[in-house]
């Protein structure tokens, strides 16, 4: 979700995804976002459109523009990935948590802060397929454990992230100014 983007990994996910159905994963992938808006940016939309129709997994693989209500696009995921190279603070892995999904991410950037180092999702070396397949692979077989990290990254992120919670702590910083 966000923007489409060599940085955000899109590509990295498409292969996976490829990888994972010829193993008989049952898994599709959602992308959401529009291509950021230079020639780099359409030119990797059009390799990763290239990549989907090479693997022939278009029936697999879904993409919508940006939506004013990503509650939906959430609401259709079992899983959320993250291949961004290196996230300084994810949004989506926040919402991702507030929606109560289970997550996979780069272990990179801010991500592994915002996860507690893996307490509340899975995280794998950045562009390392090896890695990223053992570790969706067993998010995708460990129902209890999907649903564990999904428990308690939704408790993190209500308690830290919330609206409330955020101006709580602003007002906290004025009061000592």
């Amino acid at each position: 979700m966000g923007r489409i983007d060599k940085l955000k990994g899109q590509d990295f996910l498409i292969e996976a995804v490829n990888k994972l159905r010829q193993e008989n994963y049952n898994i599709e992938l959602l992308i959401a976002g529009e291509p950021t808006r230079e020639k780099a940016g359409e030119d990797y939309n059009n390799y990763i459109l290239q990549l989907v129709k090479e693997y022939n997994i278009e029936k697999y693989v879904h993409f919508y523009s940006f939506f004013d209500n990503v509650g939906i696009l959430y609401s259709a995921l079992d899983i959320f990935a993250l291949a961004t190279q290196n996230e300084t603070f994810g949004m989506v892995t926040v919402e991702a948590m507030l929606f109560s999904k289970p997550i996979i991410a780069t272990n990179s950037g801010g991500t592994p802060e915002i996860l507690c180092d893996g307490e509340f999702g899975l995280l794998y070396e950045n562009r390392n397929l090896e890695d990223f397949l053992v570790k969706i692979k067993t998010l995708i077989e460990d129902e209890k454990l999907r649903e564990n990290i999904a428990e308690k990254a939704s408790e993190e992120a209500i308690n830290k992230y919330s609206h409330k919670t955020e101006v709580d702590e602003i007002l906290k910083i004025i009061e000592t100014l």
